[in-house]
């Protein structure tokens, strides 16, 4: 009984955080879930499309509160149309394993494994992920793991086998393109195969020209290839940047110093807190910031989303450190804080003052609800073809019909031959070893004898004296 009171004295109260953006949603928990935890409530205040839940921090679970999760699960499972779970804590794997319908028809993305070095008496944890990680976690072998210490290999204490089972088993899904975003620029996470897949979409209007960046900002950026040619009125879209570190700030200032040299003008949009902590100098903001984009917590309802904030209608505040006040969009209710880091707040001074116009605004709403995403799509039958599509239809078919028709002919005729010799009639021998050989080679590779090409929906036939090869 002491051993129990002293770990329910350990327990730190829960804590949840939410992140929402563009219809997805994010919640963090950080704590202890038990009976306290209203999961049936936290449920009633989301809407999202996707559901992301980051479990990394949670300490353990009780038996009340897997009462509790199973209300919450049971209540989103109905009201998403799909849940993400990542950073399993290994407790609640272990709560994954034993217990039915715990993440209901959520996917856990990644989990942490316990690991641990004797030599040391040190206990770590290793984050797995679905995707980098799908052969280990199906062949059930855990990662191999040196103790940082003493750079011995750490064991895993846990039976593979049940550790990995939910995970093994469940059905491999690919993230969609929003999701794997949303984690790595809203949550900073780290998405296998989104560190080098920076994007760039241009779309060039009159005297504009759009640039959408979308990934992480590394050394990698072609600050050179965009700035080549660049003329007009250049608007950059930085909504969907993620990390931007100091290679990737530095081949930022080369791209700004660059285009300015040929372009009229270079405004930026929806610049995000990691762009602006990241970026020192005045040239880094190009002409002008049009927007903003900075994180928002209600105090009420404890959402977390990040807003857009028009630099023009606000400049006076934002050049004194401070963001406007806005209402939170979840309950409606209550005034929001704005929580971007002081290296970002006090990066406002500096924004230089927008001198923004109609024909300005008029693209950039234009180009901010283009869509540059491309989907295969099968060619549509316009009126001018559809007659020769339909001839060309007729006409396969007719040959196939003659070419079926013109086989059951020559078939016919070698089996009455060999019918007639049966009945004492005279037949040609030749004809007779004819047939039997047509027949024998038929059955070589299931593929008949007369059959010389395999091209699909095409067939050709010829007469070979006496014979048609097809």
């Amino acid at each position: 009984m002491a051993v129990a009171e002293s770990v329910r004295s350990e327990d730190v109260k829960l804590v949840t955080e939410h992140i929402s953006d563009d219809g997805l949603s994010c919640i963090r928990f950080k704590g202890t879930i038990d009976e306290e935890f209203d999961g049936a409530k936290l449920a009633q205040s989301l809407r999202a499309k996707t559901l992301v839940l980051d479990l990394g921090q949670v300490q353990r679970i009780s038996s009340f509160g897997i009462r509790e999760w199973s209300e919450f699960i049971r209540a989103v499972d109905k009201n998403t149309e799909s849940i993400l779970i990542i950073e399993c804590s290994p407790k609640i794997v272990d709560q994954i394993n034993m217990v039915a319908g715990f993440v209901g028809k959520a996917l856990v993305y990644s989990f942490y494994g316990p690991y641990r070095c004797d030599y040391c008496d040190v206990d770590e944890n290793q984050l797995f992920q679905v995707d980098k990680d799908a052969a280990l976690i199906r062949s059930l072998k855990p990662i191999e793991k040196n103790c940082e210490s003493c750079s011995r290999e750490m064991y895993f204490d846990e039976d593979p086998a049940t550790y990995f089972g939910f995970v093994a088993s469940q059905p491999q899904k690919k993230l969609l393109p929003e999701v794997s975003t949303f984690l790595s620029t809203r949550l900073d996470y780290q998405v296998a195969g989104t560190e080098r897949a920076f994007q760039v979409h241009k779309w060039v209007n009159g005297a504009f020209t759009y640039f959408r960046l979308k990934g992480r900002l590394d050394g990698g950026f072609p600050s050179g290839k965009l700035a080549d040619g660049l003329e007009g009125h250049v608007v950059v879209d930085l909504g969907k940047i993620g990390q931007v570190d100091l290679a990737g700030a530095a081949e930022w200032r080369n791209f700004m110093t660059l285009g300015q040299k040929n372009a009229e003008r270079i405004s930026l949009l929806d610049c995000p807190p990691s762009f602006m902590s990241a970026t020192s100098t005045a040239i880094d903001l190009g002409n002008q910031v049009v927007s903003l984009r900075l994180p928002y917590s209600c105090t009420s309802c404890g959402v977390t989303e990040t807003k857009s904030i028009d630099v023009d209608s606000s400049y006076e505040l934002l050049t004194c450190s401070t963001p406007p006040v806005v209402k939170c969009k979840s309950c409606g209710k209550s005034e929001t804080q704005c929580t971007a880091p002081e290296t970002v707040l006090a990066r406002l001074k500096s924004l230089p003052k927008p001198e923004s116009n109609s024909q300005l605004r008029s693209f950039i709403k234009s180009a901010q609800n283009k869509s540059f995403e491309t989907k295969t799509k099968a060619p549509e039958m316009d009126a001018a073809s559809a007659p020769t599509n339909s001839r060309l239809i007729g006409l396969l078919s007719a040959a196939i019909v003659f070419v079926v028709v013109a086989i059951g002919v020559v078939l016919y005729s070698k089996m009455t031959k060999i019918e007639t010799a049966a009945s004492g009639e005279k037949t040609n021998s030749s004809d007779i070893a004819e047939m039997r050989e047509l027949l024998k080679e038929a059955n070589k590779d299931g593929t008949p004898a007369w059959v010389t090409a395999k091209t699909p929906q095409f067939a050709t036939c010829a007469d070979l004296i006496n014979r048609i090869s097809c």
